[in-house]
């Protein structure tokens, strides 16, 4: 008797999307979320719906960030922005399963995530997100094809030197060349080449 009742949900916004495509999104940008509790909009994935961009997913600790961006099967509602806890997040990837679509509802508190096979509720995180569209740049001096095979053994490879007090690996672009480079003073250095088109 003493348990609480399922809040009312009115949503502003409403998607259908597709459960293969989201479980991917949330896995390739959640690394990037904050830990930093003193920021406690930086603990989430921001949820932004526009019209120019479709619905983006963004991730940021302040020092790195991961953004995907995705087309919905359908939308009506409101264009907005909402930020979505992580540990929720990391449970709608562990249920989600397979290539069906579902709904993900989105209110002034609380986002609902409805599929097939579960209903998830969550509280939203209250608070505004940094304007991370200023630091995308709009337009690039150069573009390079890498291998992602290749290029993933390389990083690997020099990641080998990395230590706490490092974390980080240098990309050198030479005349159709890039090393990939990484020392600690604990460890030492190495260093990696791969041939790129590159002038």
């Amino acid at each position: 008797d003493d348990f609480p009742e399922q809040a009312e949900f009115a949503p502003l916004r409403e998607l259908k999307v597709k459960e293969c495509d989201i479980k991917r999104m949330i896995g390739s940008i959640s690394y990037a979320v904050g830990a930093d509790d003193s920021r406690k909009a930086l603990t989430g994935i921001l949820f932004s719906m526009t019209e120019e961009n479709g619905l983006s997913m963004v991730a940021t600790d302040s020092k790195r960030m991961a953004m995907q961006e995705y087309s919905p099967e359908s939308f009506t509602g409101e264009y907005g922005d909402a930020i979505i806890p992580l540990k929720a997040m990391t449970e709608i990837r562990r249920l989600l399963e397979g290539d069906r679509f579902f709904n993900i509802s989105v209110g002034e508190k609380m986002c609902r995530f409805t599929s097939e096979t579960f209903t998830l509720d969550t509280k939203l995180i209250e608070g505004s997100y940094p304007n991370y569209r200023l630091v995308v740049p709009t337009s690039f001096k150069q573009e390079i094809k890498l291998p992602v095979s290749v290029f993933k053994s390389k990083i690997e490879t020099a990641a080998l030197f990395l230590s706490e007090s490092t974390s980080y690996v240098v990309l050198n672009f030479e005349e159709n060349q890039l090393s990939v480079a990484a020392s600690s003073a604990e460890i030492g250095e190495g260093c990696d080449t791969m041939e790129i088109e590159y002038s």
